[in-house]
C-alpha cells in the first residue's frame, strides 16, 4: 500500500510480485513462483480457497495481474541455473520450502497424526493446533486465532490457551500481565 502511495509509477512498472524467499528462488531456478507460507503473511490470501483474494486486491486498488498461482510448499521449483551450476560444480533439482521461518520450523515438527499441538519461540512466540480443515468463524477471530500456512495459530499468552480448561497458559498470561503492570 505504501507503493501505491508513495511511488505510484514504480508499481504501475512491476510485472511480477516475488516476496525475498520467491526472488532467491528465482535467481536460483530462473522460475518464477509464489510460495503459499509466506504469502499469508501479505494477508491477501483467502484462508477458505488458499488462492490469491482477487476481490480484496481490486478494492485495495493493487494490480492483481503480477500475483503468480501460488504454489504448495514440497512443490517441484525446478533446476539450477546453468551459470549457477557453473560456479557450485553440480547439478540439483529445487523443491519449494516453507519459505516463512515459523511455517518452516512448526513444518519440522515430526507430528504423524496431524493432530500435533506446538509452542514455537523465535521471531515471535505462539501456541498452535494442526487442523486440516479451515476454522473462520466470528469466535476464533474473538480469540485473535489467526489462519497463516492453514493451521490455527494462536497468539502466545495473549488469551487462555487452545481451550479454555487448559489453567497452565491462563497461569502464564496471568504472571505476564503482572509482570507487565510493575514495569508500567
Amino acid at each position: 500500500m505504501a507503493d501505491k502511495i508513495q511511488r505510484p509509477k514504480e508499481l504501475e512498472k512491476a510485472k511480477t510480485f516475488l516476496m525475498l524467499p520467491d526472488y532467491f528462488q528465482f535467481l536460483l531456478t530462473g522460475k518464477k513462483k509464489s510460495e503459499y507460507t509466506n504469502a499469508t503473511s501479505t494477508q491477501l490470501v483467502k484462508v477458505n480457497t488458499r488462492k490469491w483474494n482477487r476481490k480484496l486486491m481490486a478494492d485495495l486498488g493493487i494490480p492483481k495481474d503480477m500475483f503468480l498461482r501460488l504454489s504448495k510448499t514440497g512443490q517441484y521449483a525446478g533446476k539450477i541455473r546453468p551459470a549457477i551450476r557453473e560456479i557450485v560444480g553440480f547439478n540439483a533439482k529445487v523443491v519449494m520450502c516453507a519459505s516463512h521461518d515459523t511455517a518452516s520450523a512448526v513444518m519440522s515438527v515430526p507430528e504423524i497424526s496431524g493432530n500435533g499441538i506446538y509452542i514455537s519461540s523465535g521471531t515471535w512466540s505462539l501456541m498452535g493446533v494442526e487442523s486440516e480443515k479451515v476454522i473462520n468463524t466470528e469466535k476464533s477471530m474473538n480469540d485473535k486465532k489467526t489462519m497463516p500456512f492453514g493451521d490455527i495459530w494462536k497468539e502466545y499468552c495473549r488469551r487462555c490457551g487452545v481451550d479454555e480448561d487448559i489453567t497452565w497458559f491462563t497461569k502464564v498470561t496471568e504472571y505476564e500481565n503482572q509482570v507487565l503492570s510493575k514495569r508500567n
